[in-house]
């Protein structure tokens, strides 16, 4: 059963249905999965189990689906690039979180064990949940992808692009400086091997649009003159390049860093450090497309009546 033949399924039965397969397909892979983990944990997710939850969350699925008796079962759509994509950006996720979950055993009886051991399975198959979910809604915004279109072109080059890297960016900005316990001299130190850190990331993110920008809109199966799409290509990719090069290197004037501050307070431990630059970046690429796509509808109009 190939993942052509399984992205029908978005297509197939309601959307209830297609939400009762997944969640029945993570719980199941959550009966291969938890085993092998909390036993090496001994019932809990030690830093141990946790390496081999990331390990074998990679290989469950994607074995299961190549066996005919369960791939049959899988009522939603599912391909295997698609779950890699949403496994990296969840272990990402996961992996750059604060927060540990510490399950209090009390007095350490057998039933608070059991308690504690169903808790780390629930914990686990919600963590499938959020994946599998992630990549459905991938393979939906790949089938449903209009590259005539200015909105499902938009969407299509953000969710491929964007999540990873400003979840790292935003990472890094989130860090509250004011919270080290070291002198300004260090601090600054600190502060300036982030800021080195950020430009390697950006550099990633402009790499990873221009990459994603070439592979979607590259004429492969339509009828249009290849000259034409390359030219669009060439202008939507400038555009967002132009536009973030400006952002990183160009003038600015003081009101303009003092807004910018305002809507992205880095350093400060604020969420808006992860919105702000998924909003500008999304309509960045809004811009780029629109002027790519705009021109290009203008030269086939020209070479129509030519």
């Amino acid at each position: 059963m190939s993942d052509a033949s399984n992205t029908n399924n978005i297509n197939k039965g309601s959307y209830i249905s297609n939400l009762k397969g997944l969640i029945n397909f993570a719980a199941l892979c959550t009966l291969f999965t938890a085993p092998p983990v909390l036993v090496i944990g001994m019932g809990y997710l030690t830093s141990l189990s946790v390496q081999l939850l990331i390990f074998i969350s990679l290989l469950i699925p994607i074995l299961l689906f190549k066996i005919k008796r369960f791939a049959r079962s899988i009522t939603f759509a599912f391909n295997r690039f698609q779950y890699l994509y949403s496994w990296l950006f969840w272990c990402l996720f996961f992996a750059l979180g604060t927060v540990v979950l510490n399950i209090d055993v009390g007095n350490g009886t057998t039933i608070a064990y059991i308690g504690a051991t169903l808790i780390h399975m629930l914990v686990i198959f919600v963590f499938y949940l959020l994946v599998l979910a992630s990549q459905w809604r991938l393979e939906i915004i790949r089938v449903n992808s209009d590259k005539t279109k200015v909105i499902p072109t938009t969407r299509t080059i953000a969710v491929y692009t964007l999540p990873i890297p400003l979840l790292l960016i935003g990472r890094f900005l989130y860090f509250d400086l004011n919270s080290l316990t070291a002198t300004f001299g260090q601090k600054q130190e600190f502060q300036e091997s982030i800021t080195v850190l950020l430009n390697g990331l950006s550099y990633v993110l402009i790499i990873l649009m221009m990459i994603v920008i070439v592979l979607y809109l590259y004429p492969r199966h339509e009828s249009i003159s290849k000259a034409i799409r390359y030219f669009r290509i060439f202008v939507t990719a400038s555009v967002w390049l132009a536009v973030n090069a400006h952002l990183l290197y160009g003038y600015i004037p003081d009101w303009g860093y003092a807004i910018i501050y305002k809507l992205m307070p880095i350093f400060k431990e604020s969420i808006l450090v992860y919105v702000s630059p998924a909003i500008f970046e999304y309509i960045t690429i809004l811009i780029a497309v629109f002027v790519g796509l705009v021109l290009e509808r203008k030269l086939i109009a020209i070479k129509t009546k030519s």
